[in-house]
This record gives C-alpha cells, structure tokens and sequence, in this order.
C-alpha cells in the first residue's frame, strides 16, 4: 500500500506554501525531494509527519486518510539539519532511547545498539555525550536513533547541509547503501540535484509549490519536462540558449549556425530553447564550423573544478565546467565547441521537445 497525497494545500499569511500536491509514495521506496526553497520542501515534509495540518486536500497511508492524525500516532522518525540528539543522555542511549520506549528487551536494545554504532563509525563513542563529538559524529548518531526506531517513514530534511563538504560527501555514499537496505519508506529532501540523483531511487521535484516531475532520478536527469525541470536537475544549471532550426541548420544569435544534429532532425522548422549542460562544452583553441566565439567574463575555482563564464556580442550567455584548473583571461575571446549531439530543445514555452535520449 502507499502513501498518498491527495491535492494537499498549505496558505501561510496568504501565501500558497503548497498548492495542490499530488503524490503516490509507494512503501519501501527510496525518494529525493528536490526544491530550491526550503520552506516548501520542510513544509511537504511537515505535513507527512503531521506537525502540518493542511488546509485542503487529505493524506491518506494504506487507504485510511490520516490527515489529522497526531505525530504521536504515526510510525515516523526524522532527521533534521541541525545535530539534534539528547544532551543529557550518551551516544548509546541516544540510540536506545526509541528502543526503550518501545518495551524492547535488554539484550534486543544492545545488539541493535551495537549493529547500528558500527555502520555509522560510532562504537568507540558510545560512552560519550553528543557534545564531546564532532559535528559529523552528532549527525551520524541522529541517524543512528532514527533508524533504530524502525520507522515506517522516515524523513531526512536536508541533513547534510551543516557538514563541511569532505563529511557530506562520505556520509552520502554511506546513507545510500544504509538506506536502500532498510525497510522504512524514506523521503530525503535536498536542494543539491546531485544529492538527489546519489541517491538512486525516484527524485520528486518540487517548485513554486507544485510538483514538477516524480519519476526514476535517472529519467528526471535524462529526460526532464521542462526548462524549469531541466535548471533544477542540473548542477551548475543547464545552459539555455534561444535559437531556431532553419533547413539544414541550427542558427544561435545573428550570426552563428551549425548543422542540425542526427537526434534533432524531424523537430520541425521554427524557434526553440536549446539546452546543454556546463560540462558538454569544451573551450578549443582553433575554430571550426561547430564553434562559437565568445568573451571570457569571469572564472571560479571550487578546488575540484573551473567554472567559466562567457558572453558574445548579441547577449548569448554561457556557463563552462571543467575538472581541474583552466587558467583563461577574462577579457579575452574564446572558441568553445558544445557537444551539440547532447543538446536539448525545448519549447518556447517550457516543455521538452526533443531530448539526447529520445523524444520526452
């Protein structure tokens, strides 16, 4: 049975938090929600767990609706952005504690206790309180608890965000085999698509309070809907460049054009969106009948990456992502060559038209 929502609906000081979600969240499944706001992501969260009371539409869980049931009441566990754990109370009874309010036996709370201490790194701590711990160990042993208490739903609300970037990325490696071997319908929500493709399973995307796309995070990734999708879905966002398919050619701006790629054909004649992804361009340094020219306005370096941002004469901006370090001069003018057989056309209004893996 799923966890369904039904044209839910949630007005803050007039404002629609969320407006008309519907969703099907099947039991057992693994789920990214993605949502550049955090206040409606956090809110659609809130509202499985019932510390929201929506003001339109029901949640219903295994067919019964259970919108106004307390969270008390509901078989859920969360883990929050901030470390939260009890302060008074070890790293093992911290663990224990859902456990023990379960009337579970001694010998049961210490092998699960165990068990779970291990696949987090934490079973030489747990003789120590939460403060005496690192900021990773602290979330590690909120993790810890929340799958100790064998949830039927468990909801993650961004809980990687306060840990430095070498902590997020191991402990995201490990939470996706962790979770995937649990039995809990998770809901993991993010405002990092890369986060949220990591995960495997189904990515939600949520904005402006409504649903975008629900669908395996690898067809979201390769086939998103729409440009609104495809931005969200793509870390840095996917570059959208206005231009139109005349005969044979593919014309961007007043002057550059280019031979129609073999996945393109058949789109018909006329103006599109076409989108290509940072890392699908590569700076050259000859021209040839595939390259635009533009200039080099500025550059960052993330320590892993370059980021490179051009613009030509009639206004066409580009972003460019490299691994390692590409030291260019900004002031300067470059040939870039997109790998257009990994374009997208969009249309003008916003839905996929044509995608490099098939027509949406």
């Amino acid at each position: 049975m799923a966890l369904v929502m039904e044209n839910i609906a949630v007005r803050d000081e007039g404002k629609d938090i969320l407006a008309g979600i519907n969703l099907r969240i099947e039991e057992g499944t693994l789920h990214g929600l993605l949502s550049t706001a955090s206040r409606e992501r956090t809110t659609l969260l809130r509202v499985l767990a019932g510390l929201v009371k929506p003001c339109g539409g029901r949640l219903l869980q295994r067919g019964v609706n259970i919108s106004g049931l307390s969270p008390r009441k509901r078989n859920i566990a969360v883990v929050y952005q901030e470390f939260i754990n009890y302060p008074n109370l070890t790293v093992f009874e911290n663990i224990a504690s859902p456990l023990r309010r379960r009337g579970c036996a001694k010998g049961v709370i210490n092998q699960k206790v165990e068990e779970l201490a291990k696949l987090f790194g934490l079973h030489d701590f747990l003789k120590r309180l939460p403060t005496e711990l690192s900021g990773g160990q602290q979330q590690r042993c909120a993790f810890a608890r929340a799958l100790a208490k064998d949830a039927d739903l468990l909801l993650l609300d961004d809980p990687l965000v306060n840990l430095d970037y070498k902590l997020r990325e191991q402990l995201r490696e490990e939470l996706k085999d962790i979770l995937k071997k649990g039995s809990s319908t998770v809901v993991y929500a993010t405002a990092d698509p890369r986060e949220a493709l990591s995960l495997g399973g189904d990515t939600i995307v949520l904005q402006d309070g409504q649903i975008l796309q629900h669908d395996k995070a690898r067809n979201v990734f390769e086939k998103p809907l729409n440009i609104k999708t495809a931005q969200m879905m793509s870390e840095p966002p996917m570059n959208l460049l206005r231009g139109r398919v005349q005969e044979s050619q593919l014309v961007l701006g007043q002057a550059s054009s280019f031979p129609v790629p073999t996945h393109l054909k058949g789109v018909g004649l006329g103006e599109y969106f076409l989108g290509i992804r940072p890392g699908n361009i590569e700076i050259v340094n000859k021209k040839d009948d595939h390259c635009l020219e533009a200039l080099l306005v500025d550059q960052e370096f993330d320590g892993l990456e370059t980021f490179s941002f051009f613009k030509q004469e009639d206004g066409l901006e580009l972003q460019v992502q490299k691994r390692g370090i590409e030291n260019l001069i900004p002031g300067e003018v470059y040939y870039l060559k997109p790998n257009w057989g990994e374009t997208y056309v969009f249309e003008l209004g916003g839905p996929l038209l044509k995608s490099p893996c098939g027509v949406s």
